[in-house]
């Protein structure tokens, strides 16, 4: 898989999320957020991760980033 596909890379960490495999998300979103930091689709999975975790500060930082990339994103308003 190539790190220039990040549409596939996030879907992937995606159905991580899914399976309860947080930590492989994570390492799909450390590739993606290298090649493209400003992705907040990728920062909102980050938050995701985080949760998954148990880790609620990482988790409010990329929710935050997200939400501050994307202000029309309406369900990180929510979170």
């Amino acid at each position: 898989l190539s790190p220039e596909d990040i549409p596939t890379r996030l879907r992937l960490a995606q159905l991580d999320l899914d399976a309860g495999e947080p930590r492989q998300a994570a390492q799909r979103l450390e590739v993606v957020l290298a090649r493209d930091p400003d992705n907040a689709y990728a920062h909102f999975l980050n938050g995701e991760v985080a949760t998954a975790l148990g880790d609620d500060r990482t988790a409010v930082v990329e929710y935050s980033r997200a939400l501050e990339l994307q202000p029309s994103a309406t369900r990180l308003h929510y979170l």
